[in-house]
């Protein structure tokens, strides 16, 4: 399993939504957290694209939480930007861009299955609000 700065930003970016009572401007996370704008708009389409925030126009506007905190987990978050699947029934790194020439014949498989499983399971369990309960 594997996490590039996407993740890192989405998070950040999660963080300010979290905090603030109103929508936020992607200007402002940007300015906030020090993430690149350009990265951020990508990020944050990713995000609405999974339900996990919300946008909304005009005066006021910018993005918000479309869920509560407690419904939102670490595993959503990553599977949202990082796009973990794109080979099914590779258990073992799931994010390799091609499929794996030693998954047949490969003894090792189960054992990174296992780890992969409880590394998901751990971030199924750790909520955006716990997340954020954490880091302030």
């Amino acid at each position: 399993m594997q996490m590039s700065m996407k993740t890192e930003y989405a998070l950040r970016a999660l963080y300010e939504l979290a905090q603030s009572p109103q929508f936020l401007s992607r200007r402002d996370i940007a300015q906030r957290q020090g993430i690149p704008i350009s990265f951020l708009e990508q990020i944050l389409i990713q995000l609405k694209n999974a339900g996990i925030i919300a946008s909304r126009p005009g005066p006021g506007g910018g993005f918000g939480l479309a869920r509560k905190k407690e419904a939102i987990t670490l595993w959503d978050i990553y599977v949202a930007v990082e796009n973990p699947f794109p080979y099914e029934g590779q258990p073992c790194f799931p994010s390799l861009k091609a499929p794996c020439e030693r998954l047949p014949i490969c003894k090792l498989k189960q054992v990174w299955f296992a780890v992969n499983e409880n590394i998901r399971k751990t971030m199924a369990s750790l909520s955006l609000d716990k997340m954020v309960g954490n880091l302030s």
